[in-house]
């Protein structure tokens, strides 16, 4: 996997230097499940608001949970 990428304190730095990488659209390998991330505000809203229907009943993830404290999505 990949979460010995980096550590939970550098999160928003790492997620920087792979967004340029990679682009906006991009999966890591958590704890051997495949976590998609998303940035940009164009790409966010249209996943969120024109197919919200689609994310509507995807399962929480704890480990986004921990490394952002608890305090929500954050976006980039």
């Amino acid at each position: 996997g990949n979460v010995g990428l980096f550590k939970p304190t550098e999160a928003t730095q790492a997620h920087r230097k792979l967004r340029q990488q990679y682009g906006d659209f991009y999966t890591l390998m958590i704890f051997h499940k495949p976590v998609i991330f998303i940035s940009g505000f164009h790409h966010i809203r249209e996943l969120l608001v024109k197919h919200g229907d689609v994310f509507s009943e995807r399962p929480r993830v704890y480990t986004s949970e921990i490394i952002a404290k608890r305090k929500g999505t954050k976006l980039t």
